[in-house]
């Protein structure tokens, strides 16, 4: 009686480990799927975004700094390039004129993290919520602050 218990034993739990294994194989297309999801490329950022943001232009020999305000729409072509249209006002005067038109280049890691260079010079890096449809922007140009946050609004 007892052999028999035993094989059975070692029988039962062989195919319980061999349940276990192929259950788990199950889940891992799901896993490297999740992956892939959680991985950002430039296509990531493809679409039309509304920005807002404010922050300091430092003006050499002004102790103060001069606040600014940018209300912008990007749009990101998925290949590494974009263009914008922008009002922005510094020190309570309209800079440029409103509605200026800009073009720029971005690059996007795989960790979501990114840049975008403005053709006028105007640097900042990104941080981008891949699921959420949007990313923060803060400027990284010497001289000038200004921080705030994009968000889809079409593809």
């Amino acid at each position: 009686m007892r052999k028999f218990q035993k094989s059975s034993l070692i029988r039962f739990s062989f195919c319980i480990i061999t349940l276990l294994i192929a259950l788990g194989s199950f889940g891992l297309p799901q896993a490297r799927a999740a992956d892939r999801d959680s991985v950002c490329t430039l296509e990531t950022l493809e679409g039309r975004y509304l920005f807002a943001g404010t922050g300091y232009n430092i003006v050499p020999g002004n102790p103060v700094p001069v606040p600014k305000t940018v209300v912008e729409f990007l749009t990101f072509n998925g290949d590494g390039s974009l263009t914008s249209i922008a009002t922005a006002v510094v020190g309570g005067a309209l800079k440029a004129a409103e509605f200026q038109q800009g073009t720029g280049t971005y690059t996007v890691n795989e960790d979501c993290t990114g840049k975008l260079a403005f053709s006028s010079g105007l640097t900042f890096d990104l941080y981008i919520e891949r699921h959420e449809g949007k990313f923060h922007m803060i400027q990284v140009t010497p001289g000038q602050m200004l921080e705030g946050e994009a968000r889809r609004t079409s593809r």
